[in-house]
């Protein structure tokens, strides 16, 4: 079963080097995303990992609307290449970032913030990556990006697709930022997939992705920018219940930069609009930053941001790239997700 799911996780780098991206390169917008949605249809039929929980999260559903339910599923895994097809068509200027729109709701508070010059955490989640360099038309260009390295040349599926994705993005920050010989605005952080991985694995780091963090928010009109929704399976992790799945890991790094630093932390979802060529950000209100020394108060403040990216989850469950399980779901009458019941004893 092992080596049949490393044919096909091969089978997914080669569409995605060798059929998405040279698509996306020559082909119309329109034919590069029917072909990116196409391949995740197929990434949702086929064993895998990320079909299993595709059909996992639709078995509770039937008829129309397990059907609905099947097709959001693949449309999330069509996700990541629809990225391929705009971070490819962005970078070799075949799509004009001008004639995208950028539509902002509640966007007084972080223009407020931007224009004061007060230093803030802008915490995202893992949803489209192409909108998300439309923030730069509101925040200043030297905003600091917090990620991972660039991952090592290895000859494995999922490190050379992650290669792939990087590379395009990379290049196109650069090109969009107007810095293609630097990468100063991403502090990079070592590579957390790895069994075991932690920041501070790497103590040789000058300086430490901590301290480099702390420096940028110690500058007036400071920004960092990290993604608080990263799975973060260590002993160490905070395990609230989010989105569908009843208890995940996370690390309260950006809560406790924001409050070392003295400076609020704000959520925000970017992600393509319904209208083409459209983006939408919702901004957060500013969390203002608990005193230097409570330490407990970092959780209250990653949950703070976590809900407003669930509720972002919920409005744009199409667009969302991890998973979103079927332990709970959302209620629109209370506005939140919820435990779904637990089958009765027979």
């Amino acid at each position: 079963m092992k080596e049949n799911l490393r044919v096909l996780a091969w089978f997914r780098y080669l569409t995605d080097r060798f059929v998405v991206v040279p698509i996306a390169s020559v082909f119309p917008a329109r034919i590069a995303l029917t072909v990116a949605d196409l391949v995740g249809l197929v990434h949702g039929l086929i064993p895998g990992r990320g079909s299993r929980v595709a059909r996992l999260e639709t078995t509770a559903a039937t008829g129309a609307v397990g059907w609905a339910a099947f097709r959001g599923a693949c449309r999330r895994l069509a996700g990541p290449r629809r990225d391929l097809v705009y971070l490819r068509r962005m970078r070799s200027r075949r799509e004009s970032l001008a004639d995208w729109t950028l539509n902002e709701s509640n966007p007084d508070p972080i223009h407020q913030l931007v224009a004061s010059r007060q230093p803030f955490v802008l915490a995202g989640g893992h949803f489209s990556s192409a909108p998300s360099y439309f923030r730069h038309q509101v925040l200043p260009a030297d905003a600091a990006f917090v990620g991972s390295e660039l991952p090592h040349w290895k000859l494995s599926p999922s490190d050379l697709r992650r290669r792939l994705s990087a590379q395009l993005d990379y290049g196109l920050r650069s090109r969009f930022l107007g810095e293609p010989e630097t990468l100063d605005y991403q502090i990079q952080v070592p590579d957390l997939w790895v069994q075991g991985a932690n920041w501070s694995d790497a103590p040789d780091r000058t300086p430490s992705v901590q301290d480099a963090m702390l420096a940028r928010l110690a500058r007036p009109g400071g920004i960092v920018i990290t993604l608080v929704d990263a799975y973060w399976e260590k002993s160490t992790a905070y395990r609230p219940p989010f989105v569908g799945i009843r208890e995940r890991g996370f690390a309260l790094g950006a809560a406790r930069i924001a409050r070392i630093a003295q400076c609020p932390l704000v959520p925000f979802v970017a992600v393509f609009g319904e209208e083409p060529r459209t983006v939408i950000i919702d901004w957060g209100c500013p969390i203002p930053p608990p005193e230097p020394d409570d330490a407990a108060a970092d959780r209250r403040v990653i949950d703070q941001a976590l809900e407003f990216i669930e509720k972002g989850v919920a409005r744009y469950p199409d667009q969302y790239d991890y998973p979103i399980g079927c332990d709970r779901r959302w209620s629109a009458v209370t506005g939140r997700w919820e435990d779904t019941p637990e089958d009765p004893d027979p």
